[in-house]
């Protein structure tokens, strides 16, 4: 079973591609993908936290956990950020949704991830 990124939003008025941090080079926001099987509508939503170095330098402890992240190092750019999460959708294929999701869990935070 494959799945596809089927939109991306961050939570706000604003669009993703509409965005543009006050500094490209120390920003940090949350974005909500919609990933779902290559075969139906809809699907479920991964929330990823996108992160310069700088932002991480400058708000972060002498040490902190780090999941769910996505550190990118040339500013704010949406496409590139929605194809490079867009490859690793695409790139993984399992038996069902729940071994699929269960993998992106991994890195995003899924919205059924502790469920019991």
């Amino acid at each position: 079973m494959k799945a596809k990124v089927k939109s991306v939003d961050l939570g706000t008025d604003i669009g993703v591609f509409e965005y543009v941090p006050e500094c490209q080079d120390c920003f940090c926001l949350w974005m909500t993908f919609t990933v779902g099987r290559m075969d139906s509508d809809g699907g479920d939503c991964f929330r990823l936290r996108v992160c310069t170095p700088e932002w991480l330098k400058n708000n972060i402890g002498h040490i902190s956990w780090g999941r769910h992240m996505l550190v990118v190092n040339n500013g704010y750019r949406s496409h590139e950020i929605i194809e490079y999460v867009g490859e690793l959708v695409s790139s993984l294929d399992e038996k069902d949704w729940l071994a699929l999701a269960g993998k992106l869990a991994h890195v995003m935070e899924w919205e059924f991830e502790d469920y019991a």
